[in-house]
């Protein structure tokens, strides 16, 4: 809890790119629940190799960015290369 304002948002940018533009895709404000928050990311494209990360604003301050996070979307069970 924030003693300055009981309202906490959230923001996410998820990319392709590690570099994050933060004009390509960034979702809008959530708010947050008790410890944890939720943020579905939608029409994320299959095997494509995805980039997010997170901030927090009261709306008088905002937090920084959190380190980014990688993670590959695979919407099939594909059979492994041959080796």
């Amino acid at each position: 809890m924030d003693p300055d304002s009981p309202v906490i948002s959230y923001y996410f940018e998820v990319d392709t790119v590690p570099t994050l533009i933060p004009t390509r895709s960034s979702a809008p404000a959530s708010s947050g629940g008790f410890r944890t928050t939720t943020w579905q990311a939608i029409g994320l494209l299959d095997n494509t190799r995805y980039y997010v990360r997170a901030m927090a604003s009261d709306g008088s301050a905002d937090s920084t960015w959190t380190d980014q996070v990688g993670f590959f979307v695979s919407m099939e069970n594909d059979a492994p290369t041959t080796p």
